[in-house]
């Protein structure tokens, strides 16, 4: 069993409401509004499959003591903190990452 914990029912949603949906129209959403982010959630979603049945979502409060859940956290903040003061804020898939900046 796979247990994915997350603070966000928007990411959870995309996984386990939208995904399936958008996949049967061609990766379009019902008001044909682009998919934010659709490179990484086509890719999360062919790793989903290759786990099967066996994948759960979990939701948990952000900002609430979560032990786990503040350590990602930290390490997320950290992250970005260093990639920004070191100049490689190249995101995912060597594009540009707005969060982060261009270089």
């Amino acid at each position: 069993m796979v247990e994915i914990y997350s603070d966000s029912s928007y990411c959870i949603d995309i996984f386990t409401k939208w995904a399936v949906n958008w996949q049967k129209k061609g990766w379009t959403k019902s008001d044909n509004k682009p998919i934010k982010n659709l490179e990484i959630i086509k890719e999360i979603w062919d790793l989903m499959a290759d786990i099967g049945s066996n994948l759960t979502f979990k939701k948990v409060k952000g900002h609430s003591n979560n032990k786990l859940n503040n350590m990602v956290d930290k390490l997320a903040v950290g992250a970005k903190k260093i990639a920004k003061n070191t100049g490689k804020t190249i995101g995912y898939n060597k594009k540009p990452d707005k969060l982060l900046g261009n270089k």
